[in-house]
């Protein structure tokens, strides 16, 4: 790989299979609640294509007047232990990232909120040495796009233009590498079909985790 290229990964998707975590704390709480939740298949094929999250909410019945309790739940609780061990690695990358030359040069570019919690998953799940440094964006967001704020990470961090690589499965990601001027890969196995992540116009797009290996290996020789 050229001197002085970065590698950007987003976590949830890319990395993480996140769908088993998002299902139960879903059905938790609507079953908390009272109502009767959706199947995985329909909630994951809703969040995938973009639906809002009220759609499936009323899909189980919800009443609207209790969705902003159903909100402050999720958010208490998405990256609580309880939840955040229900996350996969994929089995691919996993294997491939142990052993890999990229091992250690990636940047992790993450949302999430509580850094502890980030870095206690990142070691229970072996994969903390992956990566060469970790922006996380803390309790700090406001009311900003989550582009905007994943820029502000990496030029903060950086403190230079950056050349390279992001990898990632939202708009979000994509508008964020192509905001630096950085080649744009889309997965199309996190949370994001392909067709939403295809009017972003990134780069390419990859199907599963095998093709986002095979990838990586051309990088390596980049």
């Amino acid at each position: 790989m050229s001197l002085g290229k970065q590698i950007f990964f987003d976590l949830d998707g890319p990395i993480l299979d996140v769908s088993e975590k998002y299902y139960r704390l879903y059905k938790d709480i609507v079953s908390e609640m009272g109502c009767v939740p959706v199947s995985k298949t329909r909630y994951w094929e809703n969040k995938r294509n973009k639906i809002p999250e009220t759609v499936t909410l009323n899909e189980s019945r919800l009443p609207e007047e209790l969705v902003p309790i159903y909100s402050e739940k999720r958010k208490a609780l998405i990256e609580t232990r309880r939840y955040w061990e229900l996350d996969v690695v994929w089995p691919e990358l996993f294997a491939y990232m142990n052993d890999s030359p990229l091992h250690g040069i990636i940047t992790l570019v993450t949302l999430r909120v509580n850094r502890q919690a980030l870095e206690n998953e990142l070691s229970f799940l072996g994969i903390r040495s992956w990566f060469a440094s970790v922006l996380s964006s803390g309790e700090d967001q406001g009311q900003r796009p989550g582009a905007e704020i994943k820029i502000g990470m990496i030029k903060q961090h950086f403190q230079r233009q950056v050349k390279g690589w992001f990898i990632g499965d939202t708009e979000t990601d994509l508008r964020t590498g192509q905001n630096l001027g950085l080649y744009c890969a889309g997965v199309s196995f996190g949370i994001r079909t392909r067709k939403i992540l295809s009017m972003e116009s990134p780069n390419c797009i990859i199907s599963n985790p095998s093709g986002l290996v095979t990838w990586l290996k051309e990088i390596e020789k980049r």
